[in-house]
């Protein structure tokens, strides 16, 4: 039997019911706003993303539709070796739309990081903050909005790359039905949390501040502010100027004064204090350069940005 013609919206693939076909019962991966199916398609597994927590109103999921495409005709238009492809979006796979994406047996950097302890953590934090600097330096930069481990993807290779890209905007703008849903508290800047009235924020060193705990999170294996558990008094605290505490050795045995002190400076309350994503990346090359010869050559960051 021909398979169905593909249509393209957008620049955006949009597969039809019966273009991608069930091959579990059960997702594999529950977020507290989506499921991860995996699929056939054309005897190729591949991953879809189905949304849900939103209210069956009229016209909530054709609003969720029109927000949904507007951010992946954006990440439609990324090639990068650290940003994960966007294969497509289907409307036929639940109540909400659904993103088509590669699948990667490694899963997700905490998971892969679960089953490699020995990985090599500078590498895999080179291989996002490439990644990040890309998206910032676009020909329309792009801003993530929730870096962390469980939204970076491993390939095969052991590369890591940044997924879920303009998804921090479909949580935002859209109400779910649970109040936690996406939150991501332990790794949002504290301009974002209480926005001052006619105060700037620099959604790229946002981003920098979420890789500082991005950073925490490789080494230690931990939730940033693990030994707190309400995320109120976190919220409370990081407004405060509070950060995390620096991990004991045996917590972080790969973590030395050089990282930390990138650490340090990547979540500076003074955004404008921050480092680019650009300088984040030569800082650890240079760091992991004394340690051994590294894959990718170094970028080259204009002065007018430094």
């Amino acid at each position: 039997m021909q398979s169905k013609e593909l249509q393209v919206y957008n620049d955006v693939v949009v597969f039809d019911e019966g273009q991608v076909k069930r091959t579990e019962s059960r997702s594999f991966t529950a977020g507290s706003c989506s499921d991860v199916w995996k699929v056939d398609y054309n005897g190729s597994p591949v991953a879809i993303k189905v949304y849900r927590g939103l209210p069956y109103v009229d016209g909530v999921k054709e609003q969720f539709w029109n927000l949904l495409m507007k951010e992946v005709t954006v990440w439609s238009k990324l090639s990068h070796a650290n940003v994960v492809p966007l294969i497509g979006v289907t409307n036929d796979f639940g109540h909400l739309p659904g993103l088509v994406l590669p699948m990667y047996k490694n899963s997700n950097l905490n998971k892969y990081l679960s089953t490699h302890p020995h990985a090599n953590r500078v590498q895999l934090l080179l291989d996002v903050a490439h990644g990040l600097h890309y998206l910032h330096t676009f020909k329309t930069p792009v801003y993530h909005g929730e870096l962390k481990a469980s939204n970076i993807m491993i390939d095969d290779d052991g590369r890591a790359l940044i997924g879920d890209i303009g998804q921090a905007t479909l949580t935002t703008e859209m109400v779910f039905t649970r109040a936690n849903c996406c939150g991501s508290c332990r790794w949002c800047a504290p301009e974002l949390m209480i926005p001052e009235p006619d105060f700037d924020i620099y959604r790229d060193k946002s981003d920098v501040y979420s890789f500082a705990m991005l950073m925490l999170e490789t080494f230690t294996g931990m939730l940033p502010f693990s030994y707190i558990r309400p995320d109120a008094k976190v919220i409370f605290d990081v407004i405060k100027g509070i950060r995390p505490k620096r991990p004991t050795v045996a917590e972080a045995p790969q973590l030395t004064d050089e990282l930390w002190k990138l650490m340090t400076d990547c979540w500076d309350h003074d955004q404008l204090k921050r480092p680019s994503a650009g300088e984040v990346f030569c800082r650890l090359y240079a760091i992991h350069r004394r340690e051994q010869v590294y894959e990718i050559q170094p970028i080259h960051i204009p002065a007018a940005r430094l």
